[in-house]
């Protein structure tokens, strides 16, 4: 007898999928009136998932990723050089301290509408690596409950890209 097989439908980026949050939900709605046995999972920054969580619940998505790589507004600047919120944007710490508020609120939500998140840290060096265990800590006392440390893959022109990729050992450390 053959296994039964088991479908995944997973919603991330390139970009937000909550940056098209109607046609995101759209998607996933459509996934589960055509396709209910299908496991249901999305990835975001955080920013908008918000307004779409009681949703997402019900629509019985097994888990989320949420990419938080600071919860330092200080620190957050240095990563995210503007934040877009409602076709306003916001620069440095103010920018850093709305996501950072976002993503946060996400976390707990999910935890209380009984789905799974797990958290994304993308360690930059001489950015954030010294930073990664508070990161970690806020988010466990949030109910989060996987974390996972991502080495940066420095790309050519873009605002890291002359740093050095983390060791290996480095993110064992971590």
């Amino acid at each position: 007898e053959k296994e039964p097989r088991i479908t995944v439908a997973g919603i991330a980026g390139p970009g937000d999928p909550f940056a098209n949050a109607d046609k995101t939900m759209g998607t996933l709605r459509r996934i589960k009136a055509n396709h209910p046995e299908t496991i249901l999972c999305l990835s975001s920054n955080g920013m908008g998932i918000g307004p779409h969580i009681p949703e997402i619940a019900e629509l019985g998505v097994s888990h989320v990723t949420i990419t938080i790589c600071a919860v330092d507004p200080e620190i957050g600047a240095q990563i995210y050089s503007w934040v877009s919120d409602n076709k306003v944007i916001y620069r440095g710490v103010k920018g850093a301290e709305l996501l950072l508020g976002r993503q946060l609120a996400a976390v707990k939500s999910l935890k209380e509408h009984g789905v799974t998140v797990k958290i994304n840290c993308i360690v930059i060096p001489g950015v954030n690596d010294h930073h990664i265990e508070e990161v970690a800590r806020t988010v466990k006392e949030l109910g989060a409950d996987l974390f996972n440390c991502m080495a940066l893959f420095p790309n050519v022109n873009t605002p890291f890209g002359k740093l050095e990729q983390p060791s290996k050992e480095t993110i064992n450390t971590l």
